[in-house]
């Protein structure tokens, strides 16, 4: 899509008096970002204040990775300067990280701007002549306006993620946006879609997760995404973990320990790493994966790891790997001889948590390996559980998200069930990742 110039907005003082101030001076990070829309939109104080803390917070922690391509920034940012709709759902999301002692400090603002972003999409679809689109794709406003339904359905999915919405309020968006892209012909070529389209895959691979049923979209199972070339899918060991995750909730049986073993740790298949080159982002230090033999009640990993002082990278990635292990053990009937018990994997998993350090930029991934093999701690592991209790707990203060509670009531329900011998049937409802 084609560039405009520094972008203008106007804004309102604390007063309710009305200012137009260039976006560049009013939000201090955006001198980083170049091409922001010409477009004025007029800005109250809360909306003001919102977009700030969406370049100065959100955009910067909520990301596993905020180089200079964060998409959360390049992508998003200048896509909300040109469609007050993508605006309007990027503020909304950035009003869901003001979660603080049960309640959201902004909940008012948060749910009009929703409201005021899903009337927007309704009025940007009508704009579309979808069987036209899908046999003859026009170029120019029909690109544009197909970016910005997906930007805004995106970051609304976002919303009721973090917000810790049940299913109810985010499949619709993400059961959409499948639709959207079962069709090549929609695709533009072009960086926004890119993140856009990695963003959607990562979601639709935590809700197989968190529900255990296989993906929307069939990309981790065929490999194929578009009759196009996308540059950053030329490396085949990009998606490879993704891939075979996707697998195990299709229920393929031929999924192994040693598949898992074998992956290379990558994590650029997080969202927040779309644009960086195939390559550029850090690999995997080898960990030597006997330990997972051994006892974890007498043994400690941060003794048997080869790395004496391991990255948060390969913290994440070793954790990943034993949640995939025991995502396997949770969807496929394994043998009664099967050595590597879930509890065992957990305790391990749990060290693995507790080995990364606070701040990280990696902390905004734990979710959804804590989700899967939290559950099963069991009754003589009351320690590994107050622990991530309390890990959860200091994540929800400090990225003030409701999310992170909501897997807590999740564990406790879970844990109550497993306590007192019943089988825990209830599947999340919440995204856990």
């Amino acid at each position: 899509m084609g560039r405009r110039g520094p972008g203008i907005l106007k804004t309102s003082t604390e007063t309710g008096k009305a200012r137009t101030v260039n976006s560049l001076d009013s939000v201090p990070l955006t001198n980083r970002i170049s091409g922001l829309s010409t477009s004025p939109f007029e800005l109250d104080a809360t909306e003001s204040v919102l977009l700030d803390r969406y370049v100065q917070r959100f955009s910067t922690t909520y990301p596993a990775f905020s180089g200079p391509t964060n998409p959360f920034l390049t992508v998003l940012l200048p896509l909300a300067t040109q469609s007050r709709v993508v605006l309007d759902s990027l503020l909304a999301l950035s009003a869901v990280q003001s979660w603080e002692n049960g309640s959201f400090g902004m909940g008012a603002a948060m749910l009009r701007l929703r409201q005021k972003a899903l009337g927007g999409c309704r009025q940007l679809l009508s704009q579309l002549n979808m069987r036209r689109v899908e046999l003859n794709r026009p170029a120019g406003m029909h690109d544009q306006t197909i970016i910005r339904v997906f930007a805004s359905c995106m970051l609304l999915l976002l919303y009721e993620k973090l917000a810790g919405e049940g299913q109810e309020n985010w499949s619709p968006h993400l059961s959409f946006i499948a639709q959207l892209c079962s069709q090549p012909l929609f695709w533009p070529v072009d960086k926004e879609f890119d993140f856009l389209l990695s963003l959607f895959w990562y979601n639709d691979l935590v809700r197989s997760t968190s529900l255990q049923t296989p993906t929307l979209s069939d990309f981790y199972l065929t490999g194929i995404s578009t009759q196009l070339s996308l540059d950053r899918l030329s490396s085949p060991g990009r998606f490879a973990f993704p891939r075979l995750i996707a697998r195990i909730s299709s229920g393929d049986p031929t999924v192994t320990d040693a598949d898992i073993a074998a992956w290379d740790g990558r994590l650029d298949w997080f969202p927040s790493f779309a644009l960086v080159a195939s390559g550029d982002a850090e690999t995997r230090t080898h960990w030597d994966n006997r330990y997972l033999t051994m006892d974890p009640h007498v043994h400690c990993v941060k003794h048997l790891i080869n790395n004496n002082d391991p990255t948060g990278h390969t913290i994440m990635s070793e954790l990943y790997r034993i949640s995939g292990m025991v995502y396997r053990r949770q969807c496929v009937n394994m043998p009664m001889e099967q050595y590597l018990s879930k509890n065992c994997l957990a305790l391990w998993a749990v060290q693995l948590v507790q080995l990364l350090p606070e701040g990280s930029p990696f902390e905004s991934t734990l979710l959804w390996p804590i989700g899967i093999v939290a559950k099963e701690l069991n009754l003589l592991d009351e320690p590994q559980r107050a622990y991530i209790l309390a890990r959860l707990k200091a994540l929800e203060r400090q990225f003030r998200m409701k999310h992170f509670s909501c897997v807590i009531d999740m564990l406790l329900r879970s844990w109550r069930a497993s306590d007192a011998g019943i089988a825990n049937t209830i599947n999340s409802t919440i995204l856990l990742g």
